[in-house]
């Protein structure tokens, strides 16, 4: 801003002005040479002749306000030096483009009502944000906050390289906040040149300079402004001195063990401390640890207790006797009455019933003699010597010269018991008085890898479900019908089957069980294969008709009164329904008087038609054959079947071929229909 003197020159433009006076004139700035005119000049802003005139018509009036400058505050535009007070509070200033206006992204020049283009602004924070390049607080001030350090802007409020000022460094742990150098609030104090906790600073222990010192096997340290020893692992301050250290090893003191004051004791055993651990390390003579629980030590005396005489869980109960346990040793006080230890063995008790045991009747070695007669043993009842019948037979006419005569499985006359006679046309199965015979039905299944795979196809599901409600259910709703379930594969000798493989395996007995039954065929062996092209049914149908079961095979359990090998009862007419969808190793060759396809690697050697054919024949047992081959008729077996059935004596229409479910449930009625006639 240049000052002129008044001189003649001057006014001869200026010539309103009067002489000796100054004015203010910065180039053509309209704002400066409006902001000396008087206030009451209503003429246009930046009209410089027009605010002369005025100036020099009404002399101004001293004025002590002094005017605010552009970014400083306001309420009003009287306030400004301006004459426009933006509605934020600041005073802005005339401008013809933003140039004009601070260089920040929240000025712009803009067009206000009734004022024209002035400067305006947008606030963004009551303070001005350092070293973003902008106005912030809308002050006409960029960065207000900051300095230029080294030609950088710096936050002096905050850095602690340039705090309050450039190159004022905070040091010792402090930092810069609001210009000023702090210590942090984890360490408030500052002990000479440094930050400190003198709450847990161990130079500075409690107030400044005031150290803490160490130990032997131990460190300094200090809690709550107190000076402590921290303990070196595995070791302890037990004794509360400072002056001896951490005396105390904590990995093997009985009386510290692992901690200061854990004692280690067990009652009846010798403790240990091993690695801070209290450890049972012995029990004492005649003592032991039987619950395994270190707790109450050794807690067992095994010299006297019934239940762990001489070692744990060896319980001095012996059998029909009262026990002792003296020393450790078991003894047998008293036998219960009826009852001898004719061995003279403790371990096993009283073993001997004195009051049935025909070799030792009333007394031991007392031998009641064998009578001698068909059916009949000695026997020894309520400790007294007779005679009694085998199961199944009695004495029915009281003469035991002729023994047990009568077979009360059987006889009409004494059907169960002596004098139950059956009525006319009755008959006697199974101790039971029938209209018809009994029979016993066992399902053969053929578990081989070919057919458990028939068994689960999508288009031959329905075989298993078929067997239970169209074969099973049927067959339990006849009279003295029992049904059984049992399965046949291959010996487990290469190259016929394979390791966990059966050439029989016993399933479930014949019963009326329907529910077990059910299970039985559903549950089937599944993991087992069989390996070439024949397989065992052969010796499957042996076993079933009573012959040797083989080592590698899995007999049936028998219910007692049955007849061993298919679980038979007495007198009941069997039946085997044989289902596969193949031919059979050591069966009758259809082309020949010869076997087809004999094992020769199977030791023992199994059962062949040769010797199934007459156990089969003996015992009138009646095979079914149910072929679910693809094929059909045309099944590579039905040969062999027509002619093993021939063997038997039996029709061809005992061989059903069935290729479809709808054939299979075709053949399931025929083989239920041809039972019925079998049954009678």
């Amino acid at each position: 801003m240049t000052k002129f003197a008044c001189c003649p020159a001057l006014l001869a433009s200026l010539w309103m002005l009067g002489c000796g006076s100054s004015v203010s004139v910065t180039g053509t700035d309209d704002a400066d040479v409006d902001a000396t005119a008087d206030a009451s000049d209503t003429s246009p802003i930046g009209d410089d002749a027009a605010d002369a005139i005025v100036a020099d018509a009404k002399p101004e009036v001293a004025d002590t306000s002094v005017p605010t400058p552009f970014g400083g505050a306001c309420t009003k535009d009287a306030e400004c030096l301006s004459g426009i007070c933006l509605s934020i509070g600041h005073c802005s200033r005339v401008c013809a483009n933003a140039s004009e206006c601070p260089t920040s992204t929240n000025w712009k020049c803009v067009s206000l009502p009734g004022r024209g283009p002035a400067c305006d602004c947008t606030v963004l924070s009551a303070i001005d944000i350092p070293c973003n390049g902008v106005d912030d607080d809308c002050n006409g001030l960029v960065d207000d906050t900051a300095k230029t350090c080294g030609g950088v802007c710096t936050d002096v409020q905050n850095d602690s390289n340039n705090c309050g000022g450039c190159g004022v460094v905070c040091g010792g742990g402090t930092s810069c906040k609001a210009g000023a150098c702090a210590c942090p609030a984890t360490k408030p104090q500052i002990c000479g040149t440094q930050c400190v906790d003198t709450n847990t600073d161990v130079a500075n222990c409690g107030s400044c300079n005031k150290p803490c010192a160490a130990g032997p096997n131990g460190a300094a340290s200090c809690a709550a402004g107190a000076c402590a020893l921290a303990c070196n692992v595995p070791y302890g301050n037990c004794n509360g001195s400072a002056a001896d250290g951490c005396e105390t090893d904590l990995r093997s003191d009985l009386a510290n063990c692992g901690a200061c004051g854990k004692s280690c004791s067990y009652s009846n055993a010798t403790a240990t401390c091993s690695t801070g651990t209290c450890l049972l390390s012995a029990c004492s003579a005649g003592y032991a640890n039987c619950n395994k629980d270190p707790v109450d030590g050794c807690e067992i005396n095994v010299n006297n207790d019934l239940a762990n005489c001489g070692g744990c869980g060896a319980a001095c109960a012996p059998a029909n006797a009262s026990g002792s346990c003296n020393a450790g040793k078991c003894e047998l006080l008293l036998c219960k009455t009826g009852f001898a230890n004719c061995n003279a063995n403790a371990t096993d008790g009283c073993e001997i019933n004195t009051q049935t045991d025909p070799n030792n009747c009333s007394t031991c070695g007392h031998v009641c003699p064998g009578a001698g007669a068909p059916n009949a043993i000695a026997a020894c009842t309520t400790g007294a010597c007779g005679v009694a019948c085998v199961a199944g037979y009695a004495n029915c006419d009281g003469n035991w010269g002729n023994g047990c005569e009568v077979g009360l499985q059987s006889d009409v006359n004494n059907c169960g018991t002596c004098g139950n006679v059956c009525a006319l046309g009755n008959v006697c199965s199974a101790g039971i008085c029938q209209t018809s015979s009994p029979v016993d039905v066992t399902i053969l299944l053929d578990v081989s890898g070919s057919t458990n795979t028939i068994y689960t196809a999508t288009a031959t599901n329905t075989i298993l479900s078929t067997l239970q409600t169209r074969v099973v259910a049927p067959l339990l709703a006849l009279s003295a019908t029992d049904v059984g379930v049992s399965y046949t594969c291959d010996f487990p000798v290469s190259p016929y089957g394979g390791t966990g493989d059966r050439a029989f395996q016993g399933g479930l007995e014949p019963s009326t069980n329907a529910m077990s039954i059910d299970a039985a065929i559903t549950g089937r062996p599944t993991t087992q294969s069989g390996g070439d092209t024949s397989d065992g049914m052969v010796e499957a149908l042996g076993t079933l008709s009573g012959l040797p079961v083989h080592t590698t095979s899995l007999a049936l359990t028998c219910s007692a009164g049955k007849i061993a090998g298919g679980c038979w009862r007495p007198g009941a007419k069997r039946v085997i329904i044989l289902i596969t969808d193949d031919e059979f190793h050591g069966g009758p060759d259809p082309a020949s008087a010869s076997l087809y396809d004999p094992y020769t690697l199977v030791s023992p050697a199994p059962q062949t038609w040769t010797t199934v054919l007459p156990a089969m024949q003996s015992s009138n047992t009646v095979l079914l054959i149910m072929n679910i081959h693809a094929s059909g008729t045309t099944s590579p077996g039905a040969p062999q079947y027509l002619k093993m059935l021939t063997n038997l004596g039996q029709p061809a229409t005992d061989a059903f071929l069935a290729n479809t479910n709808a054939l299979f449930g075709t053949a399931a009625d025929a083989v239920v229909a041809r039972i019925k006639a079998i049954h009678g």
